[in-house]
């Protein structure tokens, strides 16, 4: 056992959750946190952080092109960026990289916001909070929505 995975069994004993290994069938990185996240308890009270459960548009137009068109070119620029933060997330989660996990939904967050994009935003600032917590339980999800918000993204700017 690694001192990496030594100190995880030993929060998790503190913390009242028993484990004797990730679940019969569970991977490596997100997908053995997940399946260990199912008994955690946490700051939440016990509750799984929330996923937005609401349907992603076909077209997603950037709040900011809408107050000033001339920013078409930056937008573009984040939305080409989409696939490969995306593509970070996942290696952070194989990694199981708390700290990059957090980093990399922090930025997310903000640029989200920042280009024009709530939903982006929104879903990142609930991946960050989950990735505080060390706990990556609704990945696939998030990952699958966040996909989907780029795919959404990039219909948007065809407009």
């Amino acid at each position: 056992m690694t001192g990496r995975a030594a100190l995880a069994r030993d929060a998790q004993a503190r913390a009242g959750v028993v484990s004797e290994g990730p679940a019969p069938g569970a991977s490596s990185g997100c997908n053995a946190a997940a399946a260990q996240d199912l008994g955690r308890r946490s700051d939440t009270g016990g509750h799984a952080v929330p996923t937005p459960q609401t349907a992603v548009p076909d077209r997603l137009i950037s709040e900011l092109l809408q107050e000033d068109p001339q920013m078409a070119n930056l937008v573009e620029q984040f939305v080409g960026t989409l696939p490969e933060r995306i593509a970070e997330l996942r290696s952070a989660c194989d990694r199981l990289d708390w700290e990059q996990l957090t980093l990399l939904a922090h930025r997310l967050k903000g640029a989200g916001g920042s280009y024009g994009y709530p939903d982006i935003s929104r879903l990142a600032k609930i991946m960050e909070d989950s990735f505080r917590l060390h706990s990556a339980d609704g990945f696939a999800t998030w990952i699958g929505q966040l996909e989907q918000l780029s795919a959404a993204a990039r219909a948007g700017l065809q407009t």
